[in-house]
């Protein structure tokens, strides 16, 4: 790829997670975030065309970034008793590490968002299932600890940490047990 191509989407990502530090997301014109990445609105439609777009492409990267940083969530088989405790804590760390991420899950319309993410997880993770019969239980897995995650997040976490995992944990084991 053009190497001005890739600078110009860098600037227009990195503005863009910049303004939804400062404003809600859904308030972000592209006007204002051309403004900010120093970039023509031009540029912006030719290399994204929708907000949407954009944002898709950031959280995306981001989940990447978790997914990459944490043991593999969608085995089923870690251990004899569900996911390991240590790939469960690696992947709640790096998710709330992630502040671009954080800010989309806490923002007023963050079920949309919450939406999204999920749907970019699940494909992330997917690409790695090969086997079929364990494709829906993984599925199930994958959705369930992300909801669980961002439910303790937005309800300000009630429970300790350590707590969220055991919970995590015992869902998932379960879910072993039955398949």
């Amino acid at each position: 790829m053009d190497k001005r191509i890739l600078k110009s989407e860098n600037m227009i990502k990195s503005a863009m997670i910049r303004l939804t530090q400062e404003k809600e997301p859904d308030r972000i014109t592209v006007k204002e975030l051309c403004r900010i990445a120093g970039v023509n609105r031009s540029t912006f439609y030719a290399r994204y065309g929708y907000m949407d777009v954009l944002i898709e492409a950031i959280l995306a990267e981001c989940l990447e970034e978790v997914c990459t940083n944490q043991l593999p969530i969608y085995e089923l088989e870690m251990e004899d008793a569900g996911i390991h405790h240590e790939a469960i804590r690696s992947y709640v760390d790096s998710f709330l590490k992630n502040q671009t991420l954080m800010r989309f899950c806490m923002c007023d319309n963050g079920e949309k968002y919450i939406s999204r993410i999920l749907a970019i997880q699940v494909r992330i993770s997917m690409q790695k299932v090969r086997n079929p019969v364990k494709y829906f239980p993984a599925y199930f897995q994958n959705t369930g600890v992300l909801h669980m995650l961002i439910e303790w997040i937005r309800s300000e976490r009630p429970i300790s940490e350590e707590t969220l995992v055991e919970i995590i944990h015992q869902f998932s084991k379960a879910m072993y047990y039955q398949y």
